[in-house]
Parts: C-alpha cells; sequence; structure tokens
C-alpha cells in the first residue's frame, strides 16, 4: 500500500507536506510510514486514499 502511494505522490508531483498536513500526522511519522519504520492508523491510510482518489482495493 505504501508503495502505491508514494509512486502516485511522486507522479503526481504531490508534496509529503500537503497529505501530513491534511491527515493531521506529523512530517517524521509520514516519513518512518512511508520508509516502513512505522504504521499509521488505519483511518489515515483511508484519508490518503480519499485524497488521492485512489482504489480502497488496492491494498488487498
Amino acid at each position: 500500500m505504501r508503495e502505491q502511494i508514494r509512486k502516485e505522490l511522486s507522479k503526481r508531483g504531490i508534496k509529503h507536506k500537503w497529505i501530513y498536513q491534511h491527515i493531521g500526522v506529523s512530517k517524521s511519522h509520514f516519513s518512518h510510514w512511508l520508509n516502513g519504520e512505522r504504521e499509521l492508523k488505519k483511518e489515515h491510510v483511508d484519508e490518503i486514499l480519499k485524497l488521492l482518489e485512489m482504489d480502497k482495493s488496492i491494498d488487498k
């Protein structure tokens, strides 16, 4: 899931700051999540998918 989100952010030129500010997590927490070092709550991941208009089924 995180790799698909990372690719989508890059493809669209969306800054990580825009995402972590919108979902209400710190820069470091979001960065650690993208690097696989921490987890995000499901509701935060769902909010990212909503913001990026991505299908929630990509994690299955």
